[in-house]
């Protein structure tokens, strides 16, 4: 009867241990990369971070974590929006529905760019990428700039769009250089 309850418990672990992503597995060619990426961007820790969780490989090369960086960016992006259009139908401040209002069409805006850069990485454009990105990044910092940190939680989400960018565009810079 032990065996069978410590074989049924050891089961479960086994499959968890093999489904979590482990960084300790990461390769140390992929470490040096996304050091030199982070150390380039506002948040270091932040960079990081988002690396290590959406790692799909042990080895990635630099278009892998400019794939990761760019679909992190978008998906970051598509989440903020949604936010502000749920907040937007429960805020009663017009003052603060002005801000979700202004900042959802600056959302609109930053979202088709940074879907367009995902596309143009996709096809290999890397000269028209970074340029989308800007694009994408000036149309969210429109909604940065006019919160002003009226809403502290969107103040939040825009710093950590504007660092999914920046790690975007420098991954990408990097393309063919490394």
């Amino acid at each position: 009867m032990s065996n069978f309850i410590g074989s049924s418990l050891l089961l479960p672990i086994a499959i968890l241990f093999l489904l979590l992503p482990h960084s300790w597995s990461v390769d140390i060619r992929t470490q040096q990369l996304i050091g030199d990426i982070c150390r380039r961007t506002y948040n270091y820790g932040y960079c990081i971070d988002v690396f290590y969780k959406n790692l799909y490989k042990p080895t990635m090369d630099i278009k892998g974590l400019t794939e990761i960086a760019v679909t992190q960016s978008l998906l970051h992006t598509s989440d903020t929006l949604k936010f502000i259009v749920k907040s937007l139908d429960s805020e009663r401040r017009s003052d603060i529905r002005d801000v979700y209002n202004f900042c959802r069409t600056s959302y609109n805006s930053g979202l088709s760019k940074l879907t367009d850069a995902l596309l143009a990485f996709a096809k290999g454009d890397y000269k028209n990428m970074p340029i989308l990105l800007l694009q994408g990044d000036r149309s969210l910092s429109n909604c940065q700039a006019f919160a002003d940190n009226r809403v502290p939680r969107l103040a939040d989400e825009n710093g950590k769009n504007r660092e999914l960018i920046q790690m975007s565009l420098v991954s990408g810079q990097l393309i063919g250089h490394v």
